[in-house]
């Protein structure tokens, strides 16, 4: 595992499109889940406005009805908190303004029908231009993370009731007139709130990167880029006791660069350093599995974790790594530099290791072997 994994976290969730649409689809789920059961609430209390229930057909309470099953919408739809695909989020944000806005339109006809049939001035009508005024505040407070859709559930509540009362009802001109003081106040808060929302997610989003880069330099090798020794232990210990309590396989290598204090004697130690990163990058390219983690665990040695690998194959991997590595030596300013390795081979031995201490230092010997049996080769415990 190169540092792709150690960055896998940011590359799935701290990508700033598919940040910003999944905190908002989680805010938008959580302020709007229960402001529809207001909605049926309230459109109780206006029904209760006009008779006694005893007196009401059963079709007035439809509307209560109605409320209540986009409320349940709202509370049924759920973030697809488990997808990193953007256009996910994008049509649930869709359905869930749907939701939204069918429910400003019910009301802003609950306001219509009482502007037909209450008294001007009347308890009904009072009630539902109320209940307006508060649903647009909430409108413009709760709902400033997406403004585009907030200003089409903010039309869909009070335009209708404007155009209403300006034009086809007597005497309604002072309650336009309030719709649209309220209407164009709720416009201008709910721009302000939505400037104040992208500013938070942007210097959340970007606290978050410096968290992770931090975490990510602390858990990598500058030089190469793989996992440093410290990240190796963690891993290592994790993956060795995982593989313990299941009794399945666990191998390592460990791996030292031969000659590397005459290379950078010859060359210099910019020649080394670029040795050592040509290394790292061979290292990486051929240990890509999933339970694979490649790590700098000193100046020149290495060790490379392999989850699910029996001491047999991770011979077989070692060899080949061998001589892919003799094949590939490192270029450096117009010279060719050839590198080999000393490799010591093996898996956990679960009737002999008390530790991952054990296995490692059992398995670092052998590398120790290998170097003492010429370098350039490998040997397996």
């Amino acid at each position: 595992m190169h540092d792709n994994a150690l960055d896998s976290f940011a590359d799935r969730w701290l990508d700033a499109d598919l940040y910003r649409l999944r905190r908002a689809a989680r805010d938008l789920y959580a302020r709007a889940a229960r402001g529809g059961f207001y909605y049926a609430a309230a459109s109780v209390v206006f029904i209760l406005t006009i008779a006694r229930p005893s007196e009401l057909p059963w079709l007035a309470w439809l509307p209560a009805l109605a409320y209540a099953g986009l409320a349940s919408g709202r509370y049924l739809n759920r973030i697809p908190e488990t997808s990193s695909d953007p256009a996910d989020y994008r049509r649930w944000r869709l359905r869930h303004w749907l939701l939204i806005d069918l429910g400003c339109l019910l009301w802003s006809g609950h306001l219509l029908a009482a502007g037909l049939v209450a008294q001007p001035y009347s308890i009904t009508l009072m009630t539902g231009l109320l209940c307006c005024f508060a649903y647009s505040s909430a409108i413009c407070h709760s709902f400033s993370m997406n403004r585009r859709a907030a200003f089409v559930a903010l039309a869909l509540l009070c335009i209708p009731g404007f155009i209403g009362f300006a034009f086809f009802f007597e005497g309604g001109l002072p309650i336009a007139i309030g719709l649209a003081v309220q209407t164009s106040y709720c416009m201008l808060q709910l721009d302000r709130a939505n400037k104040d929302y992208e500013l938070q997610i942007t210097n959340e989003h970007a606290l978050l990167m410096s968290r992770a880069e931090t975490e990510r330099l602390v858990r990598t090798d500058v030089l190469t880029g793989l996992a440093n020794r410290r990240e190796y232990e963690k891993r290592f210990e994790q993956a060795w006791h995982m593989a313990a309590r299941q009794g399945g396989d666990l191998a390592l290598l460990v791996i030292d660069l031969d000659y590397f204090k005459q290379i950078n004697d010859t060359y210099g130690h910019a020649a080394g350093d670029a040795c050592l990163r040509h290394f790292s990058q061979i290292l990486a390219h051929q240990f890509r599995r999933a339970g694979d983690l490649c790590s700098r665990i000193g100046g020149e040695e290495f060790a490379v974790i392999l989850s699910g690998a029996s001491a047999f194959e991770a011979a077989k991997l070692g060899r080949d790594f061998s001589d892919n590595l003799i094949k590939s030596p490192c270029t450096y300013r117009d010279q060719t530099i050839s590198i080999t390795a000393s490799i010591g081979a093996g898996a956990a031995d679960w009737d002999s290791d008390p530790d991952p201490v054990a296995t490692f230092a059992r398995i670092d010997q052998a590398c120790y072997e290998a170097k003492k049996q010429g370098r350039s080769r490998l040997v397996a415990v």
